[in-house]
């Protein structure tokens, strides 16, 4: 069970380094060019730093509901398993930073 841990943590933080590198091509390609030259160095490193904490919270919220949650002895879904579960696939898809900034934008009006 321990390497079985190591493995998943191993992946989590193997697909977050992914997405923090990759942040740019995979959500902003079409728009890349929209980013003022003077800004895109900070932009880019905004960029790299929310998609790998996005994604790094994704994974950590699927470890817990892996190894806390779902087997555990007895394991019955339960409403308190919607908010982790809803993080884990949101963070693990790279669409937590997104998903966040609207939620933001909508409580704030």
């Amino acid at each position: 069970m321990d390497a079985f841990k190591i493995a998943f943590a191993l992946v989590g933080l193997a697909s977050s380094i992914f997405y923090s590198l990759k942040a740019d091509d995979i959500h902003l390609w079409p728009h890349r060019d929209d980013v003022p030259k003077k800004m895109k160095t900070s932009w880019w490193i905004h960029q790299y730093w929310l998609n790998f904490v996005g994604s790094a919270t994704g994974w950590a919220a699927a470890y817990y509901f892996v190894f806390y949650r779902l087997l555990c002895a007895g394991f019955s879904f339960e409403l308190k398993d919607i908010f982790p579960l809803l993080v884990a696939l949101l963070g693990i898809t790279g669409l937590l930073p997104y998903t966040l900034s609207k939620l933001t934008s909508i409580v704030g009006q």
